[in-house]
């Protein structure tokens, strides 16, 4: 979606840039043609006079399209910036979601691993404690 709103962007760009070109390109051969043809005074202004004339219906064609382009050119960035909060909504969910999980599983394996040392620290004492009990019996006995 994203890359279609580009390419239809670059398009009215290029058109402009058409029509600029060919503006400038017309006032450089209207000016070259007047320096290298020898002709009376009054073909020359009238050429000129033609050459300004194309040269602003260029322009005015230009900004004629420009002015078309301007208000779906806006609605498209402001269409692309209204999605921006939602966008940042969903993946601030989605982020919150997988470290929720994370979380979870870590506290899963944490609880194993805190049962399994309580049972070993249990069996322990409980091995010290019979340990303790025969030394005791023995040193009473002698």
């Amino acid at each position: 979606m994203t890359e279609k709103k580009c390419s239809s962007s670059k398009s009215g760009n290029t058109g402009a840039f058409v029509a600029l070109a060919a503006a400038f390109g017309g006032i450089i051969g209207a000016a070259a043609g007047l320096m290298f043809a020898p002709q009376p005074g009054k073909d020359s202004r009238d050429q000129v006079r033609k050459a300004y004339d194309g040269m602003v219906d260029n322009i005015n064609d230009f900004v004629h399209k420009v002015d078309e382009h301007l208000p779906d050119i806006i609605t498209k960035i402001k269409d692309e910036v209204s999605d921006i909060p939602e966008q940042l909504k969903m993946d601030i969910k989605n982020i919150s979601k997988d470290t929720e999980d994370r979380f979870n599983t870590v506290l899963e394996k944490g609880a194993g691993y805190v049962s399994d040392m309580n049972k070993s620290v249990t069996a322990s004492i409980e091995e010290g404690v019979k340990k303790f009990k025969e030394v005791s019996d023995k040193l009473s006995r002698n």
